[in-house]
């Protein structure tokens, strides 16, 4: 996937797990996504802050810590 200026990358560590954070800033929008891959189960995972609420970066990792718990 290309990455453009108004999509900015990390790998983080959330509850043990490497996961991509991604954070998309453009003039109509902003919101952040998180991709993870589960080996066990053979399954990729998205976590998207799009939508109606606006959680800062520290909420959004919290939430992703409860789901990989």
């Amino acid at each position: 996937m290309e990455q453009t200026p108004e999509n900015q990358v990390n790998k983080l560590t959330v509850a043990g797990t490497e996961v991509i954070y991604n954070k998309v800033v453009r003039e109509e929008v902003s919101y952040d996504y998180l991709n993870w891959y589960n080996e066990k189960q053979d399954a990729y995972y998205t976590l998207t802050s799009y939508g109606d609420k606006i959680l800062t970066q520290e909420q959004f990792l919290q939430l992703a810590e409860e789901l990989l718990k």
